[in-house]
């Protein structure tokens, strides 16, 4: 078990940087997709704007001879428009597609750290000769990632079955750590 519980933080040290490379690239590539939604977006605001703006009564005098009016008239006509209302849906997708991926890198990189802590507090203890103690933060430590994995809510509603076998885990990791495996 103590093997087991080791080898995946280490799988995790070595994974980590690469995860975070990927998010940064997924990253970078909406970000060039958004810049492009909110650039056709001021493109359309500035047509119709340049529409309002040009607008004539008969007589040739502007349709919209006030500022406020001229707005008024810009956002009903920017209302209206499908075309503009789905590029806002696919900017507003967008923007929370990076914050979803900026959540996920510093989730990564959070991880990251806390294995790095991990892993030099094992190597700390063992090195000090306190096996025991040694377990006993990693076992603290991975049932804390087991812990952030669930809602709060399953976290709540742990079957008895499931605390024992996690009880009888822990039990064998003490073995294998006494034994010396």
């Amino acid at each position: 078990m103590f093997k087991e519980l080791v080898t995946k933080i280490s799988q995790n040290l070595v994974t980590a940087p690469e995860r975070a490379a990927r998010l940064i690239l997924e990253r970078g590539e909406v970000s060039d997709q958004l810049h492009r939604a909110l650039d056709a977006l001021k493109e359309h605001e500035a047509r119709v704007a340049g529409e309002v703006a040009a607008a004539r009564n008969g007589d040739g005098r502007p349709l919209y001879p006030n500022e406020q009016a001229r707005q008024a008239e810009i956002h009903r006509r920017l209302q209206a428009d499908g075309d503009y209302q789905a590029l806002r849906q696919e900017a507003d997708r967008l923007r929370q597609d990076l914050r979803e991926i900026d959540a996920q890198i510093e989730h990564v990189s959070r991880g990251h750290r806390s294995d790095v802590a991990a892993a030099n507090l094992v190597a700390s203890l063992l090195g000090a000769g306190l096996r025991e103690e040694a377990l006993a933060a990693l076992q603290a430590y991975v049932q804390g990632l087991a812990g952030q994995e669930k809602p709060a809510e399953a976290q709540a509603g742990t079957q008895p079955q499931e605390q024992a076998q996690a009880d009888a885990q822990v039990r064998d990791a003490d073995s294998a750590l006494v034994e010396g495996t």
